[in-house]
């Protein structure tokens, strides 16, 4: 209704579809972006975030199938100075103007990798030692 696109769930594209753009967004509340803001001060963990992750395999019985988990999480906004309880957004560096700075992401995220002997029989090929990335 608001006109942004709504949540996948999951999305199947056959061969030679076009891979349509898909976003990885969600709406936090003012308090939920203020708590970052304190465990980013604080040097912990953001607490809260949004997760999703893209699965590529192809549909022979013994392939592959490769995973990528997102994160996506941030703080972009920071307190008002001399404003108890005021929030405000947090400004962009000249150089930046794409919120990169309040945001935390990977741009490459590692990949999963599963090489199937038999996926109906649910028998996988198991990784190479110390293969990083491989599940």
């Amino acid at each position: 209704m608001d006109g942004r696109p709504t949540a996948v769930g999951v999305l199947l594209l056959g061969p030679g579809d076009r891979t349509p753009e898909v976003f990885l967004q969600r709406d936090f509340t003012i308090k939920e972006l203020s708590q970052n803001y304190r465990a980013r001060q604080a040097g912990e963990e953001l607490p809260h975030q949004v997760r999703g992750s893209v699965t590529v395999e192809d549909d022979r019985d013994n392939g592959s199938t490769d995973r990528w988990d997102l994160v996506l999480t941030g703080c972009p906004v920071e307190p008002v100075p001399d404003r108890d309880a005021l929030w405000r957004l947090a400004p962009w560096h000249v150089s930046e103007g794409s919120g990169v700075r309040t945001l935390e992401f990977e741009r490459l995220p590692s990949r999963q990798r599963i090489h199937w002997v038999s996926r109906a029989r649910d028998v996988r090929l198991p990784s190479p030692a110390g293969a990083p990335g491989d599940a």
